[in-house]
């Protein structure tokens, strides 16, 4: 039981000193490479590249490995280092919620080799299963910031998991079992070790990985006066990184580049209803620029929260202003002064509007707010940034 309250609190600290890291980690990238990227603020209040908008399927991975094992349980030291070596096999699969902080499960083949209680010290033979669930910590990417094709990556982890042994030695001088126990056993494992990854290419990591894991002293088969059994594995691999399904193809963390690819369809689209509102004698919602700000007017159909095609044109205004104003300017969305529509239904279309600048433009969500007051946004009197007008009343005039 003692051994069971130990392992349950040394997984509550991992996963408390695991996402203290994290909030603490550092994005970066280098200082100019040709590409425009999306700033935003980081802790310290400089700004800094900001991350492409990751969901829950992007940045998986899986990975095959092969190596040994040295187990450190009872009696080893009679021995020498070598002939305790052991080969091992892992499959391993994982996720980075963040360049600094990841998870993964990992399953562990071992063929293992035990030393008994006989006065020689006969050896005996078992196998073991492994199943370890990690929390993973970048230090490169924490300490240096992330770069997109940086080489060499160290990485360390600590987990929990299970181990079950099974298939020991038949031996004539064990049938009764005082040399060692034939039983299978489950235990409970602790471990923590260090991963060093090198970048073959953008799809393709190899890994050398070493770790040590702690368990109850049952797991060799020989009870003695030591608290833990455990083994060394050391591993060479190969891992693969899916492709992420929200960053158009891309197999790892990249930033969020000023993406231009839908200029030249939006202004085509707006010169086409340019047309149409000539013929109609309408105009389309007009820019007003002071100094630094600038006001882009967004209609939307009574009691509709959905973007039409001339009103992504408007969004897409925004956003190339957004871009001329400063790259790291913030973006206000309100209302249109004098407007007596409901608070619901202008909070639906004002993150109707922070969804498609977030998901179709990589606008950083941090840098558009929603103010259902327009009073209190030019009462801000905000430099340097775009007012995005919601006129919820319906239909252009």
């Amino acid at each position: 039981m003692n051994f069971v309250k130990f392992i349950a609190a040394s997984a509550i600290l991992l996963a408390t000193s695991t996402a203290t890291h994290a909030q603490n980690a550092r994005y970066s990238a280098p200082e100019n490479d040709g590409q425009s990227y999306w700033l935003d603020s980081n802790q310290e209040g400089r700004d800094q590249r900001a991350l492409h908008k990751y969901k829950f399927l992007d940045n998986w991975y899986i990975g095959l490995q092969g190596g040994g094992l040295y187990n450190w349980g009872t009696n080893q030291g009679e021995y020498g280092f070598f002939r305790h070596l052991r080969p091992s096999a892992a499959l391993q699969f994982g996720k980075w919620m963040s360049p600094s902080m990841g998870m993964r499960a990992q399953l562990i083949y071992g063929n293992n080799r035990g030393v008994s209680n006989t006065p020689d010290y006969k050896t005996f033979h078992w196998q073991s299963l492994s199943l370890y669930a990690d929390g993973m910590l970048n230090l490169t990417n924490m300490w240096c910031g992330y770069e997109e094709s940086r080489f060499f990556n160290f990485i360390v982890f600590a987990g929990i998991g299970g181990e079950q042994t099974f298939s020991f030695s038949k031996r004539d001088w064990n049938k009764n079992q005082t040399a060692f126990n034939r039983d299978h056993s489950t235990l409970l494992g602790l471990r923590a070790g260090f991963i060093t990854l090198f970048r073959l290419n953008d799809k393709f990591d190899l890994s050398f990985e070493m770790s040590n894991t702690w368990t109850d002293d049952s797991y060799d088969g020989v009870l003695s006066s030591h608290r833990w059994d455990g083994h060394v594995n050391a591993f060479l691999g190969i891992n693969y990184r899916f492709m992420n399904p929200s960053d158009g193809g891309n197999h790892q963390f990249t930033y969020a580049r000023l993406d231009n690819s839908k200029a030249d369809a939006l202004n085509n689209e707006l010169n086409k209803l340019r047309a149409e509102l000539d013929k109609a004698n309408r105009n389309i919602p007009v820019e007003v620029r002071n100094s630094r700000q600038v006001n882009v007017l967004v209609s939307f159909e009574d009691n509709s929260t959905s973007i039409d095609k001339l009103q992504e044109v408007n969004v897409f205004t925004a956003v190339q202003e957004m871009r001329k104003v400063n790259n790291n300017a913030d973006l206000y969305i309100t209302k249109l002064g004098g407007n007596s529509s409901s608070d619901n239904l202008f909070d639906k279309r004002a993150q109707t509007l922070k969804n498609s600048l977030v998901n179709e433009y990589n606008v950083p969500a941090s840098r558009i707010i929603i103010e259902k007051d327009p009073a209190k946004v030019e009462a801000a009197n905000p430099v340097s940034s775009i007012i995005l007008y919601i006129n919820e009343n319906g239909k252009l005039n």
